[in-house]
């Protein structure tokens, strides 16, 4: 006889699938859950696997005959398929017996259950794999997310690149200078990790130019000091548009965005950081981005020399510059005067 029945067309409440071969068994159990539970039931062990892939019950209750194995069937139908491994199964025993519950277990039940139970220890054993199952699946979708921001870091990251690009800095521009900030970083004694990281991360230290005007970043000559208030917007700009991100690429990018234009002595912008206070990344940056500008074309400067550059560098060491940086940079200096010649505007 087959006694299915759907107890509850719609319902906010975790459901179950009792599978029970005796009816008398199948309303105690029954009994015992609705209270809580929305309870679906079917005597026919056969049809189990088709009811549990039609209603997608929350978890099974499988009751198991010591000496009968088409249960065993079940539970293993059900843990094999992607679909339904999911579902905690909870077998209902007559007896204990040691080898029936070690194959279960082997086929990947979630617990047993030895009749004659309590009401209220049937629910709560219950009720425990139900809260248990839900955590993973909320574990599940989370590492889901997590791999899904992953995957598209990259891309974003591509993006964002080009989006810097767009106003007054060139292509060629942004790879120089993210060079000579790898070569000081080597010097310096990153490692090979490190220094190649913020090759990358360096890309973005301009990206908040987008949001500054065309006629003030391209203005010819001296700006006036409102404009240069509005040119300052820039590191925080940046810093919004990369975002908080748990990635050492986007971490590091943003550190640099933000700090890139601090001042070794404390009288730099936007926040008046001062000496170690300013991320390492943004102070080997703020070098490696003044070398390149002041060795190429601006439209408001003429290119300086070389060696006008190297004096100004040389002069601004313990004010401008982290003085280890500096270090690093004359270190370094033969290497950054060859990537300038293979960078060349």
């Amino acid at each position: 006889m087959n006694t299915t029945q759907n107890t509850m067309p719609f319902t906010t409440k975790y459901s179950i699938l009792i599978v029970d071969q005796h009816a008398e068994d199948l309303h105690s159990l029954r009994k015992a859950l609705e209270p809580e539970f929305a309870v679906n039931a079917t005597t026919d062990t056969d049809q189990a696997l088709d009811l549990t892939w039609e209603q997608q019950p929350d978890s099974i209750l499988l009751t198991l005959k010591v000496d009968q194995g088409n249960s065993f069937n079940v539970c293993q139908q059900l843990k094999q398929n992607p679909a339904t491994s999911h579902i905690p199964v909870i077998f209902v025993a007559d007896r204990v017996c040691d080898h029936s519950q070690a194959k279960g277990i082997e086929l990947g039940a979630d617990d047993f259950i030895y009749k004659p139970a309590h009401a209220t220890i049937i629910n709560r054993r219950v009720k425990l794999h139900l809260d248990n199952a839900q955590q993973r699946n909320r574990g599940n979708q989370l590492q889901d997310m997590r791999t899904t921001v992953a995957q598209s870091r990259p891309a974003m990251f591509q993006r964002l690149c080009h989006t810097a690009k767009f106003k007054n800095d060139t292509d060629v521009h942004l790879v120089r200078m993210s060079h000579y900030a790898q070569a000081i970083a080597l010097e310096l004694g990153l490692d090979e990790s490190q220094a190649s990281l913020l090759l990358e991360a360096s890309s973005l230290h301009d990206i908040g130019v987008v949001g500054i005007p065309d006629h003030i970043l391209n203005k010819p000559g001296k700006l006036t000091a409102e404009e240069f208030e509005i040119i300052k917007r820039h590191p925080e700009i940046g810093a919004k548009i990369i975002g908080d991100d748990s990635s050492p690429l986007l971490s590091m990018a943003r550190d640099i965005a933000l700090s890139h234009h601090e001042k070794w002595d404390g009288s730099g912008y936007p926040s008046q950081l001062k000496g170690r206070q300013i991320p390492l990344p943004a102070r080997i940056v703020a070098l490696a981005d003044v070398f390149d500008a002041l060795t190429s074309s601006r439209p408001h400067k003429q290119v300086w020399s070389l060696e006008q550059t190297v004096n100004f560098i040389r002069a601004e060491s313990g004010q401008h510059f982290d003085p280890d940086v500096v270090d690093a940079f004359f270190a370094a200096l033969p290497v950054l005067v060859e990537l300038r010649n293979i960078y060349h505007d």
